[in-house]
């Protein structure tokens, strides 16, 4: 039903001097009882959906779906939104915009899912200005049907050690995918740069000082000849680190341990990927900085 069935059907059934029962007194204390106390809250199970119309609803404090939550109309998000842990989905049939309002963000929990079906028509995520969406822990996902698309205008943070683009990632305007460059003064803890015999790789592990896509030594940066170690732990199938020696006086070599691969030499650049075990070289060569 819609609402409570009046206890009485108008305002004239209750004329003055009309007697009332006890039938009517329990009447409106069961109805009472089942209402929603919106000044102290608490918990409630309901039979059947509620569905509210007519101008909708407006949360202005935090939104917390602990189970399947599926929007179906247009939905504006102006505050923080959290999917919790524990599997609970985000099932998104339309559009949804995650407002112009810096520091706001959109969190997916471990094992929880955000995802954007096309249904009838392409279906949207669109985080503003400011907004950030994150897949926290272990298990997030976020995933977009066919037809779907993520517009972003700040901020996409992917925790977790992979991340799967099962199509083709295009960029346009100024969007790219940039390296992390590790120079000399990334490196810290207490070690003298790439002045050192050091090991580095892709991910932290292995006693990694230096993680990055690409190692840039600049010239007058050694005061010696170094070998350098690339470290399996840390590493994913597929990475890819590149080393470039710029110094004028000193030789760098490049040991892939396992492997036992190496580049070595002045001006030297080197390329290795990581097959899933070890290191293994695909190109090095001498250059003129």
């Amino acid at each position: 039903m819609a609402h409570f069935v009046r206890t009485r059907v108008n305002l004239a059934a209750w004329a003055v001097g009309t007697e009332v029962t006890n039938v009517e007194y329990d009447d409106l204390d069961g109805k009472t009882f089942a209402a929603v106390n919106g000044d102290a809250g608490g918990t409630w199970a309901p039979a059947a959906a509620i569905i509210i119309g007519g101008s909708g609803v407006e949360f202005t404090g935090n939104v917390n779906f602990s189970g399947a939550a599926a929007l179906q109309g247009d939905a504006d998000l102006n505050g923080d939104f959290q999917v919790n842990d524990g599997g609970g989905d985000l099932l998104v049939f339309s559009d949804v915009t995650f407002g112009d309002n810096p520091g706001s963000t959109i969190t997916i929990g471990n094992g929880a899912n955000l995802t954007s079906i096309n249904v009838t028509a392409a279906s949207q995520i669109r985080l503003a200005n400011g907004a950030t969406i994150t897949t926290d822990g272990v298990g997030g996902t976020l995933t977009m049907g066919v037809g779907s698309t993520t517009t972003l205008t700040s901020t996409l943070i992917l925790n977790g050690p992979t991340q799967t683009l099962g199509t083709v990632l295009t960029s346009s305007g100024e969007g790219r995918l940039s390296k992390r460059v590790v120079l000399d003064a990334d490196i810290g803890g207490g070690v003298p740069g790439h002045d050192a015999n050091n090991i580095y790789s892709t991910g932290a592990g292995g006693g990694a000082v230096g993680v990055g896509d690409v190692i840039l030594i600049e010239n007058g940066q050694l005061s010696v000849g170094h070998a350098y170690t690339l470290a399996v732990a840390g590493a994913s199938k597929g990475d890819i680190i590149e080393f470039a020696n710029n110094d004028v006086n000193w030789p760098v070599s490049i040991d892939a341990t396992v492997s036992l691969q190496y580049a070595a030499g002045f001006h030297t650049s080197a390329r290795f990927v990581f097959n899933g075990a070890n290191w293994r070289i695909i190109g090095a060569c001498p250059f003129t900085p």
